[in-house]
């Protein structure tokens, strides 16, 4: 596990971010020294954000507001995926970590998303909404490609999947072929079977079907099959409809929780 101040999703998210230099710049977009203007994107001001009148224009954000949401939105990145209270610890306080949050979250820069992380805990996980990611581009930070297609969720579990491998100088391959099945993730490990992973966050059926096809392939005796969903009562419904579709095989699948996926990349124990 790792458990150092560089979470994976630090260096491999930086790594994977392309940035723009500010004289190559597309011409007209706005470089470091030129905040974006966030209330002309129709985001709400900041609470403590003050308003200055100049001739022939309306009231808008101070340069020093504009340039503290920009601070903090260029901190949270580094976040993505992670516990929130990840991002809290880098504060000398609960609540100034608390207020920048809700700071973003009123701009619509950012959002949280629950998953499970077993015995009844919940987790946080820091999102940025397209508004966010199109502010951090004025100051040539881009989006990375998602690791594994199907959204935020499944990204975040990827990330968390290559964290714990790479924590155990393992390796994993994403969106792998397998035969007819395609699978989200493949842990190659050094001792023990490999993982053949799928993450699933949205419709069991579709998720049960995947696995029963996984089930039918040759030679699983040296693999495992693994399924990462976003909450136990999801894990349930998945092994309950398999069930249905390979009573006899059905046992062959290991369940796993999102949340202790990622409390176990990026948080101490």
């Amino acid at each position: 596990m790792n458990t150092s101040g560089d979470h994976l999703g630090t260096k491999d998210f930086l790594q994977r971010c392309t940035v723009v230099e500010p004289s190559s710049n597309p011409q007209g977009s706005p470089g470091p020294s030129q905040p974006v203007d966030l209330q002309a994107r129709g985001a709400r001001p900041s609470p403590s954000s003050s308003s200055s009148k100049t001739s022939g224009s309306t009231s808008t954000a101070t340069v020093d507001d504009k340039n503290h949401v920009l601070a903090l939105m260029m901190q949270i990145v580094l976040f993505l995926g992670q516990p929130i209270g990840n991002f809290y610890r880098i504060y000398n306080t609960r609540r100034i970590a608390s207020d920048a949050i809700k700071l973003l979250e009123s701009q619509g820069l950012i959002d949280c998303l629950m998953v499970t992380a077993g015995r009844g805990s919940k987790l946080k996980l820091i999102r940025l909404t397209p508004l966010g990611w199109e502010l951090l581009t004025t100051v040539g930070i881009y989006r990375p490609a998602m690791l594994i297609q199907g959204g935020d969720l499944h990204d975040f579990a990827a990330r968390a999947l290559k964290a714990c491998a790479l924590a155990k100088d393992e390796v994993v391959e994403f969106e792998r072929l397998v035969g007819s099945v395609r699978f989200d993730a493949i842990w190659r490990r050094h001792r023990g079977p490999d993982l053949y992973i799928n993450v699933g966050v949205s419709d069991p059926q579709r998720e049960a079907e995947s696995l029963a096809r996984a089930l039918e392939l040759p030679d699983l005796t040296r693999v495992r099959l693994v399924h990462v969903g976003v909450s136990t009562r999801f894990n349930k419904g998945v092994a309950r409809r398999l069930k249905q579709l390979k009573p006899d095989l059905a046992d062959g699948v290991e369940y796993r929780l999102l949340g202790s996926l990622v409390k176990s990349a990026y948080m101490k124990e």
